[in-house]
């Protein structure tokens, strides 16, 4: 582990925050667009909780989905972290793995987990996050390191 904090430069809070940023817009967007279809097409009378609960779950997977799968396929890059500069790497400089890809998308979709997490990664001044920890990860600034 030491080795890893030697040689690369581990991403600021900033970096971190708008790449996951980006990321939500984008699954925000897919949240809207079931919301038009379900009240394009679903009858009139159908409940409004049930609407939003169903929403809020596609926009869930679809975040989960993508973000899981651009770690994975993407060298440990989401679109976020692709603009941002940022790159996901195992601790031991090897590239993520798709069950930690998978495990860190489906927690950083909770919006009350990444609250947890912003918390802890402002108290701890290691700029690595609960998910990070979790997944013996590291999220790298890749431009830093040019």
């Amino acid at each position: 582990m030491r080795y890893i904090k030697e040689v690369m430069s581990i991403a600021r809070y900033e970096k971190r925050m708008i790449g996951w940023l980006i990321d939500k817009l984008i699954s925000l967007g897919a949240l809207a667009g079931v919301l038009t279809v379900e009240i394009l097409y679903l009858p009139k009378d159908f409940s409004l909780f049930l609407e939003i609960l169903i929403a809020t779950i596609a926009g869930y997977a679809f975040y989960v989905l993508t973000v899981s799968l651009y770690l994975f396929f993407g060298n440990g890059y989401t679109l976020g972290m692709q603009l941002m500069g940022i790159r996901t790497y195992h601790a031991t400089k090897d590239h993520i793995r798709f069950y930690e890809a998978y495990l860190k998308a489906m927690m950083t979709g909770f919006t009350a987990m990444d609250l947890i997490n912003s918390i802890y990664m402002l108290s701890s001044h290691t700029e690595r996050s609960v998910f990070d920890r979790l997944t013996n990860t590291l999220v790298v600034d890749v431009r830093a390191e040019r």
